[in-house]
């Protein structure tokens, strides 16, 4: 298991719960990986804190990255959460002020699969008061 996160604090959280994860204290945009290396790529609570303009180049680092086969699975800002169709901006989060970006849903799945990810599923659930896109892509075999 290889966890990546910007946060050192994060990193250590996780630690907590899979010593034997291998940390990586950095930005998801700017982490290098050989191809074929993982068969589940999660980035959960994190892709739509990233620029929407970079989402679709992490995207496709995580299709060089899975084996064939292998399952990207995310969750995804949209509407439902921002309030907005697309948004680029900053919002309020437990009296903390965070970036978030989205495009609409169809253009980021439309990405998905001009990358060459088919999709699994799609779903919309909420959890703890919030609703997010629950991303399920697959690398063909």
């Amino acid at each position: 298991m290889t966890g990546v996160d910007i946060s050192q604090r994060m990193l250590d959280l996780a630690g907590q719960y899979a010593p034997d994860m291998v940390a990586i204290n950095a930005d998801m945009r700017n982490v290098k990986f050989t191809g074929n290396a993982f068969s589940l790529i999660t980035i959960v609570y994190a892709l739509f804190h990233i620029p929407a303009r970079d989402q679709q180049k992490i995207m496709a680092n995580c299709f060089q990255w899975l084996l064939p086969g292998g399952r990207l699975m995310f969750t995804y800002a949209t509407e439902h959460y921002t309030g907005c169709e697309t948004f680029n901006g900053t919002m309020d989060f437990m009296g903390e002020t965070l970036f978030y970006s989205h495009i609409q849903p169809e253009r980021m799945i439309a990405q998905l699969h001009a990358i060459g990810f088919k999709i699994d599923s799609a779903i919309y659930r909420e959890l703890g008061g919030e609703t997010f896109l629950w991303v399920v892509a697959r690398k063909p075999e």
